[in-house]
């Protein structure tokens, strides 16, 4: 690891945590945590293989997911062609490529031996040759399925909907046969590929709607100004379906129930506004020519629009009244959330996992697939009834916010990724080994005491409050911190400040100015010095696990020197260390094994229900804690 002078030109040596390798921090002993290795010379590399870089639903969860994982991770992304997203891609630094898929999959093959990627993840059913070589070559590959083909039409999606030459159903049974890692945004999908795929190799995760862009947006604009700018009047009813004008969209329903609600004269300034046409495909192009053409024979193309696809949907769902999502085929598109999210009735049809995002009557109206006649006689109670069009909507915010939650997608997302990495790059726990006595007593069998460091070697909620209230937070929070019930501090606010309080935990220094207890430093070196093994084991916070663990090194140095670096473990599952006792002020320390320790709680006001377990409430007193009786007067040796 390098190292550099101190200022003052002295001999003194200090490390550069700028210049760090993986390797020195195998040297150092680190249990490390996946995304460690970002801020530590050695980027964690991954690959998305994504089937395009149009606009739609599958790549803007992509590019939600990359959001997250730029941070921590070094992401390319490969499409077999260019598309209008590769500008959004790019600028959150993703490395993007173009390799056109073929029979032999020769480059895919050649690009995942030669980058050796720590994972890849493809995106949609229609990479999964791609999911195939991976698993063929051993490298951890997740694949994320946003289709629900009928797998009796395996052939029929891949030819002739989605025009992909290179798939067929052989394919895509060897891709589920082979993959263990498979996940579905709905529930349904598990049923509909149900005796394709290994037993516990699929698991549903639903795509989450970012809630904090969307109420900027309406923060910062009007129903009436984004209407203005579109040519709609405050008085017009305007109807939107957002998503590509493809046949299984069933914009054709929504041009045929709107003739017949005009037709039926439900609202005179009533309007429908289709956004999504791509014109890149023929048999889009047609359908495209077919709306229209009914639309015309009605006579009402100054009633009527269709949109090409746009960067930014959120104005239509603004001026909106109704939602429409009238679709034939589809898994849960994001735009029924999205349109939830702007608190919008949104009427679909009762088809794949739709149900599992809205309920009939409580945040929309479901309806049968491909009627015309349901789907107008739905718009017309919303026409007539704007108490429900309002009692739909807030329901539908409140789903959203329960279930499509961008942050709990990307913790969900957060567990299974580093699960895979960690599993890939982590360095096991050294086998303890005695220290010397330096001269002081010592008991027979040498003592392993792994101590955590975040509320019980250093104050973390006085540092904490402290930044919290010079945010702008009233000074009488100090008080709801110091007496908080939960153990995560976020859970001790209203769900409403949790950006809030993520945001204060990652502000840069965080970690590294935390403050130590009375006596905590003392307790350390004594416990050390008295022949205990002293293993420092602390988990890096999950909104910035980079920066914290960067930061806790920096503060071990600080606070106890270079040679405390071989005593650090950072990790995420504390019950994979060995030692005898550990020292840690969480309620219940759980893990993927049988804790070979005995929990000492280090006291807090979020575990004095705690009963059953060993107490330390200052440092002062470590050894009642920690050793037997009959070793309680070592620490007046040291001056205490």
């Amino acid at each position: 690891m390098p190292m550099t002078s101190s200022s003052s030109g002295s001999s003194t040596e200090s490390w550069d945590f700028s210049t760090t390798s993986s390797e020195d921090l195998e040297d150092l002993q680190l249990v490390v945590e996946p995304d460690v290795l970002d801020r530590c010379g050695k980027r964690i590399k991954c690959a998305f293989f994504s089937h395009s870089l149009q606009r739609n639903g599958a790549n803007v969860y992509l590019l939600h997911l990359c959001s997250w994982l730029i941070d921590e991770f070094e992401v390319d992304l490969v499409s077999p062609k260019d598309g209008p997203m590769r500008a959004d891609f790019e600028a959150l630094g993703v490395n993007c490529s173009a390799i056109s898929p073929s029979k032999e999959n020769h480059r895919e093959r050649q690009l995942l031996k030669q980058a050796q990627y720590t994972f890849v993840l493809c995106n949609t059913i229609m990479r999964a040759e791609v999911a195939v070589i991976a698993e063929e070559m051993g490298t951890p590959c997740v694949w994320v399925v946003h289709e629900a083909w009928p797998q009796d039409q395996f052939e029929y999606y891949a030819k002739e909907v989605f025009l992909m030459d290179h798939i067929d159903s052989a394919l895509l049974h060897r891709a589920f046969s082979l993959c263990t890692r498979i996940i579905f945004p709905a529930n349904v999908q598990k049923e509909l590929y149900a005796g394709l795929y290994k037993d516990g190799a699929a698991l549903c995760i639903y795509n989450g709607i970012p809630l904090d862009a969307i109420d900027e947006f309406v923060k910062s604009n009007t129903r009436e100004e984004v209407r203005y700018a579109m040519g709609y009047e405050p008085d017009d009813f305007l109807i939107v379906q957002v998503g590509t004008v493809c046949n299984r969209k069933g914009q054709l329903y929504s041009a045929k129930a709107f003739v017949k609600l005009v037709e039926a004269g439900a609202h005179p300034n009533a309007k429908l506004l289709m956004v999504g046409a791509r014109y890149i495909r023929d048999h889009e192009i047609k359908y495209i020519d077919e709306i229209n053409a009914v639309v015309a024979k009605a006579g009402l193309q100054d009633r009527v629009k269709i949109l090409d696809c746009q960067d930014d949907v959120f104005p239509f769902y603004l001026a909106a009244d109704v939602v429409l999502q009238p679709s034939l085929n589809e898994v849960l598109p994001l735009c029924i959330c999205e349109a939830m999210a702007f608190e919008r009735p949104v009427i679909a049809t009762r088809i794949d996992g739709i149900p599992e995002a809205l309920d009939h009557h409580r945040e929309g109206l479901l309806i049968p697939p491909a009627d015309e006649v349901a789907l107008k006689l739905a718009i017309k109670s919303l026409v007539d009834n704007e108490d429900e069009r309002v009692r739909l909507g807030v329901n539908g915010r409140k789903r959203v916010q329960e279930q499509f939650s961008y942050r709990n997608m990307i913790n969900q997302y957060k567990d299974f990724i580093n699960n895979i990495v960690e599993n890939d790059v982590r360095v096991q726990t050294p086998v303890r080994t005695p220290s010397t006595t330096r001269g002081f007593k010592q008991w027979e069998d040498t003592v392993t005491v792994l101590v955590d460091l975040d509320n019980t070697v250093v104050d973390w909620d006085k540092e904490f409050t402290k930044r919290w209230i010079a945010a702008g937070n009233p000074a009488s929070d100090a008080d709801v911190i110091k007496k908080r019930k939960r153990f995560e501090i976020e859970q001790n606010f209203n769900a409403q400040q949790t950006e809030l309080v993520i945001k204060v935990i990652a502000q840069p220094g965080f970690y590294a100015q935390l403050e130590p207890f009375p006596k905590a430093l003392w307790a350390l070196q004594t416990m050390l010095q008295s022949g205990i093994d002293v293993k420092l084991v602390t988990s890096p916070h999950p909104c910035c696990r980079a920066q914290c663990t960067i930061e806790k090194y920096e503060w071990v140095a600080k606070h106890l020197g270079d040679e405390w670096f071989k005593r650090l473990i950072i990790t995420a599952d504390k019950t994979a260390v060995r030692g005898d006792i550990l020292i840690d002020d969480k309620p219940a320390v759980v893990g993927s094994m049988k804790p070979q320790w005995k929990h000492v709680l280090f006291n807090a006001s979020y575990n004095e229900k705690v009963t059953g377990k060993p107490r330390l409430t200052a440092w002062e007193d470590w050894e009642r804690a920690v050793l037997p009786p009959s070793h309680h007067k070592i620490r007046r040796s040291f001056g205490a």
